[in-house]
């Protein structure tokens, strides 16, 4: 029975006429007196795309078992062709397919597009799972109009390209043997583009699928970063002078991130003659790129023990190692035994803690550098008379309290993602049930609840600067939220499956996404706009981290690959082949000349990052045609330090370049 009513029908059919230029009979229908266009102009783009949608279906006059007899013949000939053309080819039988079922469902024929799913849908499912699960849920015309994932495949051209011989080949194919439904679906929904040269053993994902690209105004982006702490490395020679003479206005000057001018001011510091000596605090510059006062995230003053952390890191990078691919880091791995309920690791900015969520619903800490973890005391034991402009944190902590571990307990599911503020006060952590908690790691107890998500929250990340921080969730959204306000800021929608990570920019000017419809994204903090759509993954993305200097975005995925992109020109600068699984996480080193990752290949693998020097100064030649298989090394590859069955799930770069690796042993990972 048809899908269509009458006047629906009188607009596909009016809308074609227009279409091929068939004027009079299109003034015929106008004429008409039970004839009334009612197409909106800003309906115009959808109202073409369901006549095309419409059309072809009408116009594909073979039976559902004609339909099914052609894909099927189609891809046996694949299966039988040179091994040389096999990959390209295998490229065009997934669009085939969806649209094969999708025109059953515009002819009413619900039950054969049923069996054809059903009979089919497990040749595709290793590579676009995702998506044949949202398609086949599908049975009605309604609910593809309200499918975004049918939507894409119906009103975008799927992209596919193939050598000349094999474009050659498959046309030869479908003419031969007069498979006019597939002849028409390359018309309506597909765009073969053809190159010249030979087949290529592995496909770029950059040239097939939709171009969701074309949906984001390309805008210019502030990659550029500004330090808050705004001085030099030698400011800092001389920790006591420092804390014991600087005053509190000098103190408060440091906030400052705007100015890029050399000043003098007096630390109280006595020279050889007795007089008093000046020191100079130099303002560093803001970078050329830098988003501009305006457009910043505006932030409150920085915390002091965040500010003495940052003082401290700088001092630490004195004794920094420059790495490179021949110089590498010393590695320390912290494994888990026994312990398959924990689901994800974090260690903290200066590597002094790791945290790690489990399937129980708790949250677990503990210091790493052997002093023990303590609260502080009830307020009944604190004496007031102690506190003042010299009291220090550590004077109220409860010597009874101490412990390695601290375990928190609120969440009623199992943990997700667990993370860090910058300064240690703080720790969040996401949930399946769809909260995200902010704990004090000053009294060990959830301080707020923030709620917002409707389905689990994957992943959650902090601002550098705190105060901020974003979520991913199952919901297809990733949330800004600040932790002095319980409702979230921005929502950022627009990928077509789950978003599993994000991260924010060095400058909190930008947010990243990475997600299960396999790509990234990046949006303006203050505007909630896209501004990039990176796309070159074969499958869901797991990871992201972007360079220190900002320039860069480093992503890695299911497909085995880490993928670095260029934020200026939403370009793919390099794709590092080595793992020989999933990608969980990677962190570039401090200087931005190294980036580790690790997976459930249970290695740590260290990347030589000279490329990126090009890549900045645009030397760099980007070799489209990356024919590697997965599992193969790339030439970056510096070292792999390789677990014993531990699948490694943290890694972090500490200020002096250092390497910390977290992972939980599996004993036997055929059962696992």
């Amino acid at each position: 029975m048809s899908v269509f009513g009458k006047e629906e029908l009188d607009k596909t059919v009016y809308e074609y006429l227009k279409k091929f230029d068939y004027a009079d009979a299109a003034k015929a229908m106008e004429r008409k007196s039970d004839f009334v266009l009612k197409s909106a102009n800003s309906k115009e783009d959808e109202l073409q795309a369901n006549v095309a949608n419409q059309t072809a279906a009408f116009l594909n006059e073979a039976s559902p078992q004609d339909m099914e007899d052609a894909y099927t013949s189609l891809t046996k000939w694949i299966d039988n062709s040179l091994d040389q053309y096999k990959n390209e080819l295998y490229t065009i039988a997934y669009p085939i397919f969806v649209h094969t079922y999708l025109d059953m469902l515009y002819r009413g024929q619900e039950e054969d597009a049923e069996r054809f799913m059903i009979s089919h849908q497990h040749e595709h499912a290793d590579t676009h799972g995702s998506e044949i699960q949202e398609i086949i849920g599908v049975r009605t015309l309604d609910q593809m109009k309200c499918n975004t994932t049918v939507n894409l495949f119906r009103t975008k051209k799927y992209r596919v390209n193939l050598c000349t011989h094999s474009r050659e080949l498959l046309m030869g194919f479908l003419r031969d043997n007069d498979y006019f439904s597939i002849l028409n679906m390359l018309n309506q929904h597909i765009d073969v583009t053809q190159r010249p040269g030979n087949p290529i053993h592995r496909i770029n994902p950059t040239k097939i699928g939709h171009n969701l690209a074309d949906d984001v105004e390309v805008e210019p982006v502030s990659w550029g970063t500004y330090n808050a702490l705004n001085l030099e490395e030698d400011d800092y020679d001389d920790e006591d002078d420092n804390q014991s003479t600087m005053s509190k206005k000098s103190k408060r000057s440091v906030l400052t991130t705007t100015t890029s001018t050399t000043t003098t001011t007096a630390l109280g510091k006595k020279g050889v003659d007795g007089g008093e000596q000046k020191r100079k605090i130099r303002r560093v510059p803001d970078h050329p790129n830098a988003p501009p006062e305006g457009q910043r995230i505006p932030f409150p003053p920085m915390h002091p023990r965040l500010l003495e952390m940052k003082k401290a890191a700088i001092r630490d990078s004195k004794q920094r190692i420059h790495l490179t691919g021949k110089t590498l880091p010393s590695a320390c791995m912290y494994t888990f035994f026994n312990s398959l309920k924990v689901t994800t690791l974090s260690f903290s900015d200066d590597g002094k803690l790791l945290a790690a969520g489990c399937s129980d619903s708790s949250v677990r800490i503990w210091s790493l550098t052997g002093e023990k973890l303590k609260s502080v005391k009830k307020a009944k034991d604190i004496d007031t008379k102690e506190i003042d402009a010299d009291s220090k944190l550590e004077q109220f902590l409860d010597d009874e309290s101490e412990a390695m571990m601290k375990i928190l307990r609120a969440h009623s599911a199992s943990v997700t993602c667990v993370a860090f503020t910058p300064d240690n006060l703080y720790l969040l952590s996401a949930s399946t049930d769809c909260t995200v908690r902010l704990w004090s790691l000053l009294t060990f107890t959830n301080i707020v609840n923030f709620r917002g998500h409707n389905y689990p929250v994957w992943n959650v990340s902090f601002s550098p600067f705190s105060l901020y921080f974003v979520t991913a969730s199952h919901d297809r959204t990733a949330r800004l939220f600040s932790t002095n306000q319980i409702f979230a800021k921005r929502i950022f929608a627009g990928h077509l499956a789950d978003v599993n990570v994000s991260a924010f920019h060095p400058n909190s000017t930008y947010v990243a996404t990475g997600s299960s419809d396999k790509t990234c994204r990046l949006w303006e903090v203050m505007t909630g706009k896209c501004v990039r759509v990176f796309q070159g993954h074969r499958d869901a993305v797991h990871t992201l981290d972007f360079s220190h200097d900002g320039r860069f975005l480093a992503s890695g995925a299911d497909d085995w690959d880490v993928i670095v992109w260029d934020l200026a020109n939403g370009n793919r600068v390099k794709i590092l082949h080595g793992h020989s699984d999933v990608v969980y996480t990677l962190q570039f080193c401090v200087g931005d000349t190294v980036l580790a990752s690790g997976g459930a290949d249970n290695t740590v693998r260290v990347w030589d990052c000279e490329f990126l020097q090009r890549a900045a100064e645009a030397t760099l030649e980007i070799d489209e045609n990356d024919d590697k298989e997965p599992g193969d090394e790339s030439l970056e590859l510096a070292a792999t330090y390789r677990t014993k069955d531990t699948p490694v799930i943290a890694v972090h770069f500490g200020a002096t370049n250092y390497l910390l690796a977290a992972g939980v042993f599996v004993k036997d990972p055929e059962r696992h």
